[in-house]
Protein backbone atom coordinates (compact mmCIF):
# COMPACT_ATOMS: atom_id res chain seq x y z
CA UNK A 1 0.00 0.00 0.00
CA UNK A 2 3.06 2.41 0.20
CA UNK A 3 3.87 1.73 -3.48
CA UNK A 4 4.76 4.97 -5.51
CA UNK A 5 3.38 5.68 -8.91
CA UNK A 6 4.06 8.69 -10.99
CA UNK A 7 2.29 11.12 -10.03
CA UNK A 8 1.23 13.22 -13.57
CA UNK A 9 -1.63 10.44 -13.45
CA UNK A 10 -3.45 11.40 -10.42
CA UNK A 11 -5.23 14.16 -8.61
CA UNK A 12 -4.62 15.50 -4.89
CA UNK A 13 -7.61 14.09 -3.93
CA UNK A 14 -7.11 10.34 -4.59
CA UNK A 15 -8.13 7.85 -1.61
CA UNK A 16 -5.85 4.92 -1.60
CA UNK A 17 -5.41 1.88 1.48
CA UNK A 18 -3.06 1.35 3.74
CA UNK A 19 -2.77 -1.07 6.32
CA UNK A 20 -6.54 -1.03 6.74
CA UNK A 21 -6.80 2.89 6.51
CA UNK A 22 -8.44 4.93 3.94
CA UNK A 23 -5.39 7.59 3.04
CA UNK A 24 -4.24 9.95 -0.14
CA UNK A 25 -1.49 9.94 -2.46
CA UNK A 26 1.27 12.58 -1.47
CA UNK A 27 3.99 13.24 -4.15
CA UNK A 28 7.21 13.08 -2.72
CA UNK A 29 10.75 13.16 -4.72
CA UNK A 30 10.41 9.65 -6.10
CA UNK A 31 6.64 9.77 -7.28
CA UNK A 32 3.81 9.39 -5.46
CA UNK A 33 2.78 7.33 -2.48
CA UNK A 34 -0.13 6.30 -0.37
CA UNK A 35 1.02 8.19 2.83
CA UNK A 36 0.00 6.64 5.78
CA UNK A 37 0.57 9.91 7.59
CA UNK A 38 -2.22 10.74 5.80
CA UNK A 39 -4.80 9.15 8.31
CA UNK A 40 -4.07 10.18 11.46
CA UNK A 41 -6.17 13.71 11.28
CA UNK A 42 -8.92 11.77 9.97
CA UNK A 43 -9.07 9.07 12.95
CA UNK A 44 -7.46 10.75 15.79
CA UNK A 45 -9.96 12.33 18.76
CA UNK A 46 -9.34 13.76 22.18
CA UNK A 47 -9.80 10.41 24.06
CA UNK A 48 -6.79 8.89 24.67
CA UNK A 49 -8.54 5.44 25.40
CA UNK A 50 -10.44 5.68 21.86
CA UNK A 51 -9.32 2.37 20.43
CA UNK A 52 -7.63 4.36 17.20
CA UNK A 53 -5.23 6.60 19.90
CA UNK A 54 -4.44 3.39 22.11
CA UNK A 55 -3.61 1.40 19.05
CA UNK A 56 -1.35 3.57 17.78
CA UNK A 57 0.41 4.77 21.12
CA UNK A 58 1.16 1.27 21.94
CA UNK A 59 3.08 0.34 18.13
CA UNK A 60 4.61 3.82 17.89
CA UNK A 61 6.26 2.71 21.12
CA UNK A 62 7.51 -0.43 19.08
CA UNK A 63 10.23 0.72 16.85
CA UNK A 64 8.00 3.69 15.52
CA UNK A 65 6.06 1.59 13.74
CA UNK A 66 2.11 2.21 12.89
CA UNK A 67 -0.82 -0.19 13.89
CA UNK A 68 -3.30 -1.83 11.37
CA UNK A 69 -6.40 -0.74 11.26
CA UNK A 70 -7.62 -1.31 14.85
CA UNK A 71 -11.43 -1.40 14.09
CA UNK A 72 -10.48 -3.54 11.18
CA UNK A 73 -8.00 -6.37 12.27
CA UNK A 74 -8.49 -5.64 16.53
CA UNK A 75 -5.87 -7.00 18.59
CA UNK A 76 -5.11 -10.18 17.94
CA UNK A 77 -4.76 -12.17 21.31
CA UNK A 78 -4.48 -8.33 22.84
CA UNK A 79 -1.89 -7.00 21.24
CA UNK A 80 -2.34 -4.76 18.23
CA UNK A 81 -0.72 -5.64 14.59
CA UNK A 82 2.04 -3.17 14.14
CA UNK A 83 4.03 -3.05 10.66
CA UNK A 84 7.00 -0.49 9.84
CA UNK A 85 5.78 2.04 6.89
CA UNK A 86 8.07 1.85 3.94
CA UNK A 87 8.35 0.68 0.11
CA UNK A 88 8.86 -2.70 0.21
CA UNK A 89 6.75 -5.79 -0.45
CA UNK A 90 5.74 -6.56 2.96
CA UNK A 91 3.85 -3.58 3.73
CA UNK A 92 2.72 -2.95 0.28
CA UNK A 93 0.72 -6.00 0.54
CA UNK A 94 -0.05 -5.61 3.95
CA UNK A 95 -3.90 -5.30 3.62
CA UNK A 96 -4.36 -8.35 1.49
CA UNK A 97 -5.42 -11.69 2.21
CA UNK A 98 -1.61 -12.58 2.51
CA UNK A 99 -0.51 -9.75 3.99
CA UNK A 100 0.29 -8.95 8.01
CA UNK A 101 -2.91 -7.44 8.88
CA UNK A 102 -5.32 -9.96 7.80
CA UNK A 103 -3.12 -13.09 8.37
CA UNK A 104 -2.64 -11.86 12.07
CA UNK A 105 -6.45 -11.51 11.87
CA UNK A 106 -8.31 -14.04 10.07
CA UNK A 107 -12.48 -13.57 10.08
CA UNK A 108 -12.45 -16.24 7.21
CA UNK A 109 -10.46 -19.65 7.37
CA UNK A 110 -9.49 -19.37 3.81
CA UNK A 111 -9.77 -16.88 1.00
CA UNK A 112 -13.22 -16.43 0.08
CA UNK A 113 -13.77 -16.68 -3.82
CA UNK A 114 -13.35 -13.17 -5.10
CA UNK A 115 -16.73 -10.89 -5.04
CA UNK A 116 -15.84 -9.96 -8.72
CA UNK A 117 -16.72 -11.62 -11.73
CA UNK A 118 -13.80 -10.34 -13.73
CA UNK A 119 -11.20 -9.50 -11.31
CA UNK A 120 -8.77 -8.23 -13.64
CA UNK A 121 -11.31 -5.41 -14.27
CA UNK A 122 -10.81 -1.76 -12.61
CA UNK A 123 -12.90 0.81 -13.95
CA UNK A 124 -16.53 -0.38 -13.05
CA UNK A 125 -14.95 -3.35 -10.97
CA UNK A 126 -17.55 -2.80 -8.06
CA UNK A 127 -20.52 -2.04 -10.26
CA UNK A 128 -23.52 -3.96 -11.94
CA UNK A 129 -22.93 -7.39 -12.94
CA UNK A 130 -19.25 -7.59 -12.14
CA UNK A 131 -20.20 -6.50 -8.52
CA UNK A 132 -21.28 -10.16 -6.57
CA UNK A 133 -23.88 -8.78 -3.80
CA UNK A 134 -22.86 -8.15 -0.65
CA UNK A 135 -25.82 -10.23 0.61
CA UNK A 136 -24.50 -13.20 -1.25
CA UNK A 137 -21.03 -12.65 0.09
CA UNK A 138 -22.42 -12.13 4.09
CA UNK A 139 -23.92 -15.40 3.65
CA UNK A 140 -21.65 -17.67 2.22
CA UNK A 141 -19.52 -16.50 5.28
CA UNK A 142 -22.04 -16.47 7.89
CA UNK A 143 -22.27 -20.17 6.35
CA UNK A 144 -18.73 -20.91 7.37
CA UNK A 145 -18.47 -19.15 10.25
CA UNK A 146 -21.26 -21.25 11.86
CA UNK A 147 -19.80 -24.16 10.93
CA UNK A 148 -16.30 -22.98 12.37
CA UNK A 149 -18.73 -21.95 16.04
CA UNK A 150 -18.00 -18.75 14.99
CA UNK A 151 -14.20 -19.00 16.79
CA UNK A 152 -12.71 -16.33 14.59
CA UNK A 153 -15.36 -14.06 15.42
CA UNK A 154 -15.09 -14.43 19.42
CA UNK A 155 -11.02 -14.09 18.44
CA UNK A 156 -11.51 -11.35 17.03
CA UNK A 157 -13.62 -9.78 20.24
CA UNK A 158 -11.88 -10.92 22.50
CA UNK A 159 -8.56 -9.43 21.19
CA UNK A 160 -10.47 -6.27 21.56
CA UNK A 161 -11.55 -6.54 25.17
CA UNK A 162 -8.30 -7.58 26.24
CA UNK A 163 -6.38 -4.81 24.71
CA UNK A 164 -8.90 -2.63 26.18
CA UNK A 165 -8.68 -4.21 29.68
CA UNK A 166 -11.96 -5.11 29.97
CA UNK A 167 -10.93 -8.60 30.18
CA UNK A 168 -7.81 -10.27 31.90
CA UNK A 169 -4.53 -11.45 30.09
CA UNK A 170 -5.44 -14.85 30.59
CA UNK A 171 -9.47 -14.59 29.42
CA UNK A 172 -9.72 -17.45 26.39
CA UNK A 173 -13.45 -16.54 25.86
CA UNK A 174 -15.68 -13.63 26.46
CA UNK A 175 -18.33 -15.37 28.14
CA UNK A 176 -17.90 -15.84 31.98
CA UNK A 177 -19.64 -19.36 32.60
CA UNK A 178 -20.98 -19.63 29.75
CA UNK A 179 -22.69 -16.16 29.81
CA UNK A 180 -22.11 -12.94 28.21
CA UNK A 181 -22.00 -10.67 30.66
CA UNK A 182 -24.14 -7.31 30.36
CA UNK A 183 -20.72 -4.81 30.44
CA UNK A 184 -19.17 -6.75 27.82
CA UNK A 185 -22.41 -7.08 25.84
CA UNK A 186 -22.11 -3.33 25.53
CA UNK A 187 -18.72 -2.82 24.52
CA UNK A 188 -19.02 -5.79 21.41
CA UNK A 189 -21.77 -4.43 20.21
CA UNK A 190 -19.75 -0.81 19.85
CA UNK A 191 -17.32 -2.71 18.79
CA UNK A 192 -19.09 -4.41 15.92
CA UNK A 193 -20.63 -0.68 14.31
CA UNK A 194 -17.02 0.83 15.08
CA UNK A 195 -16.10 -2.05 12.59
CA UNK A 196 -18.93 -2.13 10.44
CA UNK A 197 -18.52 1.87 9.73
CA UNK A 198 -14.68 1.70 8.81
CA UNK A 199 -16.14 -1.43 6.14
CA UNK A 200 -18.50 0.94 4.67
CA UNK A 201 -16.56 3.27 4.42
CA UNK A 202 -13.65 1.68 2.66
CA UNK A 203 -15.98 0.46 0.34
CA UNK A 204 -17.56 3.68 -0.61
CA UNK A 205 -13.56 4.75 -1.09
CA UNK A 206 -12.97 1.99 -3.08
CA UNK A 207 -16.68 2.20 -5.36
CA UNK A 208 -15.37 5.85 -6.43
CA UNK A 209 -11.94 5.08 -7.57
CA UNK A 210 -13.29 2.33 -9.24
CA UNK A 211 -15.75 4.63 -11.39
CA UNK A 212 -13.10 6.94 -12.12
CA UNK A 213 -11.41 6.73 -15.84
CA UNK A 214 -8.33 7.35 -16.84
CA UNK A 215 -6.35 7.59 -13.04
CA UNK A 216 -3.93 4.47 -12.23
CA UNK A 217 -3.53 2.82 -9.15
CA UNK A 218 -1.08 1.37 -6.97
CA UNK A 219 -0.64 -2.78 -7.66
CA UNK A 220 -1.51 -3.78 -4.41
CA UNK A 221 -4.90 -1.42 -4.13
CA UNK A 222 -7.43 -3.87 -5.95
CA UNK A 223 -6.35 -6.54 -3.84
CA UNK A 224 -6.21 -4.45 -0.66
CA UNK A 225 -10.03 -3.16 -1.94
CA UNK A 226 -11.44 -6.68 -2.35
CA UNK A 227 -9.82 -7.98 0.78
CA UNK A 228 -11.53 -5.46 3.08
CA UNK A 229 -15.26 -6.36 1.88
CA UNK A 230 -14.34 -9.72 2.43
CA UNK A 231 -14.22 -9.52 6.23
CA UNK A 232 -17.27 -9.74 7.99
CA UNK A 233 -17.68 -9.98 12.46
CA UNK A 234 -20.81 -12.30 12.93
CA UNK A 235 -21.58 -10.97 16.81
CA UNK A 236 -25.57 -11.71 16.36
CA UNK A 237 -24.48 -15.22 15.05
CA UNK A 238 -22.53 -15.47 18.12
CA UNK A 239 -24.85 -14.71 20.63
CA UNK A 240 -27.76 -16.22 18.79
CA UNK A 241 -26.05 -19.47 18.82
CA UNK A 242 -25.81 -19.26 22.66
CA UNK A 243 -29.52 -18.91 23.24
CA UNK A 244 -31.18 -22.28 24.67
CA UNK A 245 -33.30 -24.62 23.30
CA UNK A 246 -36.56 -23.07 24.76
CA UNK A 247 -35.75 -19.07 23.73
CA UNK A 248 -35.03 -17.33 20.63
CA UNK A 249 -32.64 -14.60 19.74
CA UNK A 250 -33.31 -11.32 19.49
CA UNK A 251 -32.03 -9.01 17.39
CA UNK A 252 -34.05 -5.46 18.76
CA UNK A 253 -32.76 -6.27 22.08
CA UNK A 254 -29.47 -8.60 21.38
CA UNK A 255 -30.75 -10.62 24.07
CA UNK A 256 -32.51 -14.16 24.07
CA UNK A 257 -36.37 -14.63 24.75
CA UNK A 258 -37.47 -17.19 26.51
CA UNK A 259 -40.59 -18.63 24.51
CA UNK A 260 -42.30 -20.63 27.98
CA UNK A 261 -41.95 -17.86 30.15
CA UNK A 262 -45.20 -15.82 30.76
CA UNK A 263 -44.85 -12.96 30.96
CA UNK A 264 -42.01 -13.17 28.77
CA UNK A 265 -38.64 -13.34 30.02
CA UNK A 266 -35.51 -11.53 28.56
CA UNK A 267 -31.75 -13.54 29.24
CA UNK A 268 -28.25 -12.42 28.17
CA UNK A 269 -26.97 -14.38 26.29
CA UNK A 270 -25.71 -17.99 27.68
CA UNK A 271 -28.06 -17.78 30.32
CA UNK A 272 -31.08 -20.48 31.54
CA UNK A 273 -34.38 -19.33 31.03
CA UNK A 274 -35.73 -18.48 35.19
CA UNK A 275 -32.74 -17.53 36.13
CA UNK A 276 -32.06 -14.36 39.06
CA UNK A 277 -33.44 -11.19 37.78
CA UNK A 278 -30.31 -8.71 36.22
CA UNK A 279 -30.59 -5.27 35.12
CA UNK A 280 -30.07 -4.24 31.51
CA UNK A 281 -26.89 -3.64 30.04
CA UNK A 282 -25.73 -0.20 29.87
CA UNK A 283 -26.01 1.16 26.47
CA UNK A 284 -24.46 4.10 24.95
CA UNK A 285 -24.57 5.85 21.17
CA UNK A 286 -20.56 6.21 20.77
CA UNK A 287 -19.35 8.42 17.94
CA UNK A 288 -17.83 6.28 14.99
CA UNK A 289 -14.34 6.26 14.27
CA UNK A 290 -15.15 7.49 11.21
CA UNK A 291 -16.84 11.25 11.08
CA UNK A 292 -16.97 11.56 7.29
CA UNK A 293 -17.08 9.66 4.09
CA UNK A 294 -14.50 9.96 1.32
CA UNK A 295 -16.63 12.15 -1.05
CA UNK A 296 -14.73 12.88 -4.36
CA UNK A 297 -15.00 16.63 -3.62
CA UNK A 298 -14.11 18.90 -0.40
CA UNK A 299 -17.25 18.61 1.70
CA UNK A 300 -18.40 21.78 3.33
CA UNK A 301 -19.61 21.92 7.12
CA UNK A 302 -23.18 21.23 7.35
CA UNK A 303 -23.41 20.56 10.98
CA UNK A 304 -25.72 23.69 11.81
CA UNK A 305 -28.22 21.38 9.64
CA UNK A 306 -28.18 18.06 12.15
CA UNK A 307 -28.83 14.83 10.54
CA UNK A 308 -30.16 15.11 7.00
CA UNK A 309 -28.32 14.08 4.24
CA UNK A 310 -26.91 16.43 2.22
CA UNK A 311 -24.08 16.45 -0.40
CA UNK A 312 -21.02 18.17 -0.17
CA UNK A 313 -22.29 21.13 -0.33
CA UNK A 314 -24.62 21.35 1.81
CA UNK A 315 -27.35 20.57 -0.92
CA UNK A 316 -30.73 18.55 -0.47
CA UNK A 317 -30.84 15.95 -3.18
CA UNK A 318 -32.98 18.50 -5.33
CA UNK A 319 -29.97 20.33 -5.36
CA UNK A 320 -31.65 23.55 -3.13
CA UNK A 321 -30.50 24.20 0.23
CA UNK A 322 -32.05 22.45 3.28
CA UNK A 323 -35.37 25.14 4.62
CA UNK A 324 -36.08 26.07 8.28
CA UNK A 325 -38.79 23.81 8.95
CA UNK A 326 -38.94 24.01 13.05
CA UNK A 327 -37.20 26.45 15.54
CA UNK A 328 -37.70 25.53 19.29
CA UNK A 329 -38.39 27.95 22.30
CA UNK A 330 -34.74 27.75 23.20
CA UNK A 331 -33.51 29.14 19.67
CA UNK A 332 -32.73 25.34 18.54
CA UNK A 333 -33.65 25.06 14.88
CA UNK A 334 -34.48 21.69 13.01
CA UNK A 335 -34.15 21.64 8.73
CA UNK A 336 -35.82 19.93 5.83
CA UNK A 337 -35.23 18.98 2.61
CA UNK A 338 -39.07 18.10 2.23
CA UNK A 339 -41.71 19.94 0.21
CA UNK A 340 -42.03 23.80 2.52
CA UNK A 341 -45.21 24.06 3.93
CA UNK A 342 -44.92 20.98 5.91
CA UNK A 343 -44.03 23.09 9.35
CA UNK A 344 -45.09 21.98 12.05
CA UNK A 345 -47.92 23.91 14.29
CA UNK A 346 -46.02 22.81 17.43
CA UNK A 347 -43.04 24.89 16.29
CA UNK A 348 -41.78 26.66 19.53
CA UNK A 349 -42.71 23.66 21.23
CA UNK A 350 -40.04 21.24 19.45
CA UNK A 351 -36.66 20.96 20.24
CA UNK A 352 -33.81 19.73 18.00
CA UNK A 353 -33.28 15.87 18.58
CA UNK A 354 -30.12 13.61 18.33
CA UNK A 355 -29.82 11.42 15.88
CA UNK A 356 -30.22 7.52 17.28
CA UNK A 357 -28.04 5.10 16.40
CA UNK A 358 -27.60 1.09 16.45
CA UNK A 359 -26.23 0.94 20.05
CA UNK A 360 -29.34 4.23 21.02
CA UNK A 361 -31.43 1.42 19.27
CA UNK A 362 -30.68 -1.54 21.07
CA UNK A 363 -30.97 0.15 24.33
CA UNK A 364 -34.63 1.65 23.55
CA UNK A 365 -35.30 -1.22 22.60
CA UNK A 366 -33.59 -3.55 25.73
CA UNK A 367 -36.67 -3.47 28.08
CA UNK A 368 -40.18 -3.50 26.35
CA UNK A 369 -43.13 -3.33 28.27
CA UNK A 370 -44.36 -6.27 29.99
CA UNK A 371 -41.34 -8.18 29.49
CA UNK A 372 -38.90 -9.29 32.23
CA UNK A 373 -34.63 -9.33 32.03
CA UNK A 374 -33.16 -11.98 33.71
CA UNK A 375 -29.45 -13.45 34.08
CA UNK A 376 -27.88 -16.33 35.58
CA UNK A 377 -25.77 -15.53 38.33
Amino acid sequence: QAEARPAATTSDDRTCIVAGYVARYNKKEYGEVCDHNLIADRYKTADEKSLYNMAAKFCAADDNQMACNPAVFGAPGGRPTCVKPGLDQAFQKVTSFEGLCDSKSRLQSAQNPIQVVDKDIKEGRYEGANLISNEEREKASKLAETANNFKLTEDYLLGVLKFKKTLGADANTIFKDGVIGKDVLKIILEDKQAFDAEIQYATKSCKLESANKNVSHETNYWKACDQLQRRYLHVEGLLASKCGMKSQFQTNSMMCECQESNPKQLVLPGASCGAPLAQAPPATNPAPIVQNPPDKEKREDCTKYGSIELDAKCKCPSGKPPFLKLRGASKEERYSCGMKGEESEETEKVAKKEPCGFICSFSKNLLPIGVTLVASA
